[in-house]
């Protein structure tokens, strides 16, 4: 049986913390929690490695309700209008459900992807709150029921598998889903003959630990970050779709988008669409030759 290790114990979340009304941009959410300090925010975003680990974490996509300009509904967070960022595609979906309630049709908002790095930016900035899946806070030892809302979000990695990038270079995974965690050890195990991988631990990383380490050591710790399954599939319907803005020229593809006027949809989609096609990373647990034990 693997062993489960996590770097931070996490407090559980009351209910009674947050309170939902509708109307206006979107529904409000009211949170009492202390703003992150300006120096904080401003030695993160400026620090050496802070561009590279951005475009690193756009390769993942979150899930927000917008409207048809693309524009996320917004919450009152903190005394200020923010929007709410999903790990779980699922879990933005039943919010949509919630904020579509008393709209009118042509006013009905849709679940779109959106690039975790601008998202995690927002966040600092305070204008955006992450939101872990329910099973992923469970996983980070939290007690069953803890709202998620407010807890930090976990990555789920095994410090014994490694992942060869192209360039030669090993890098440890990261997972936002701890199931996909551990298929990824099981399939390192199986490759490597690893017995019953009883020395194999699962190790919880705070998003945000993971991110000040990239930034403040830029090209020395090798992290990639894991785009979960279904946030990789519903991605993937989204670009066959064509559910945002095509270019007169791209019909849609990774590339004309690249340089098509910014929208986080498109930019959302095209990273991670891109990423898959392409293999520059491993773009989900599905990929099992990428994981191998060391």
């Amino acid at each position: 049986m693997l062993r489960v290790t996590f770097f931070l114990a996490f407090l559980a979340a009351t209910s009674s913390a947050f309170s939902l009304s509708r109307g206006g941009v979107g529904p409000l959410l009211r949170r009492r929690a202390p703003l992150r300090h300006a120096a904080y925010v401003g030695d993160l975003l400026t620090s050496a490695g802070w561009a590279q680990t951005k475009r690193e974490l756009d390769t993942v996509p979150v899930f927000t309700c917008a409207n048809k300009k693309g524009e996320p509904a917004l919450y009152e967070i903190n005394d200020r209008p923010a929007a709410l960022f999903f790990t779980n595609v699922d879990d933005a979906k039943d919010e949509l459900l919630k904020c579509n309630e008393a709209r009118e049709a042509d006013g009905l908002l849709n679940v779109v992807p959106f690039p975790l790095g601008e998202a995690f930016r927002l966040v600092l900035e305070d204008e955006a709150l992450l939101v872990p899946s329910a099973a992923a806070v469970a996983a980070a030892g939290a007690p069953l029921g803890t709202n998620p809302l407010g807890q930090p979000v976990t990555l789920f990695a095994c410090t014994d598998i490694m992942r060869e990038r192209d360039d030669g270079a090993a890098v440890l995974p990261l997972f936002f889903v701890y199931a996909e965690a551990q298929e990824a050890v099981a399939m390192a195990i199986a490759a490597d003959g690893a017995g019953d991988g009883s020395s194999f631990d699962i190790v919880g990383l705070p998003l945000q630990q993971a991110v000040e380490v990239l930034a403040a050591s830029p090209g020395t710790t090798a992290f990639q970050f894991v785009t979960p399954v279904s946030s990789l599939d519903h991605v993937r319907t989204y670009w066959k779709e064509g559910q945002f803005d095509k270019t007169s020229e791209g019909e849609g593809s990774p590339e004309n988008a690249a340089s098509a006027p910014f929208s986080p949809a498109k930019a959302a989609a095209a990273a991670a669409v891109a990423a898959a096609e392409g293999g520059g990373a491993p773009t989900s647990v599905k990929d099992g030759d990428l994981w191998k034990g060391v």
